[in-house]
């Protein structure tokens, strides 16, 4: 794992600034994440996908794209973690984010631009576009398995 974090910090992620995100699921969901791959990648996709549509909102409503050349491109490193800290069935995932886009003047010019930070009312958008798509992942997913799955909790 240090090796990993090593390699992450050294040679893959750039020097500005980031934000963790978390998205934690119910505990029904997430046996079905922990055997399911194929789900556990749809929700993976729907997450990353809502906060990255967030950071090219809050882009547009910048002005950093103007002419149709540019284009905002957010970067990010997810990780599926399936433990807590009891090392009981806990999937979730962590993401690494760039707090700002990418913006890209044509074929050879980039730079990394801050966005600013969310109100609580764009919070709460963002947050609720991640559960409509993790959800609709997760709902058509689950519903084609086999087996049912009972909650561990009371």
């Amino acid at each position: 794992m240090a090796e990993l974090a090593a390699h992450l910090v050294d040679g893959v992620l750039p020097d500005v600034p980031m934000r963790q995100w978390v998205l934690s699921m119910p505990w029904a969901l997430r046996v079905h994440l922990a055997s399911d791959p194929e789900l556990c990648r749809a929700v993976a996709t729907a997450f990353m996908s809502a906060v990255f549509a967030s950071y090219r909102r809050r882009a547009a409503a910048q002005g950093l794209f103007s002419s149709p050349r540019t284009h905002p491109h957010p970067g990010a490193v997810n990780f599926v973690q399936r433990f807590g800290s009891s090392l009981a069935l806990n999937v979730h995932f962590h993401a690494l984010v760039l707090d700002g886009v990418y913006v890209t003047d044509g074929p050879a010019a980039n730079r990394c631009s801050p966005v600013r930070r969310r109100s609580p009312t764009r919070r709460s958008r963002a947050c609720s576009a991640m559960l409509v798509g993790a959800s609709s992942a997760s709902c058509a997913r689950a519903a084609s398995c086999a087996r049912p799955v009972t909650s561990p909790l009371p």
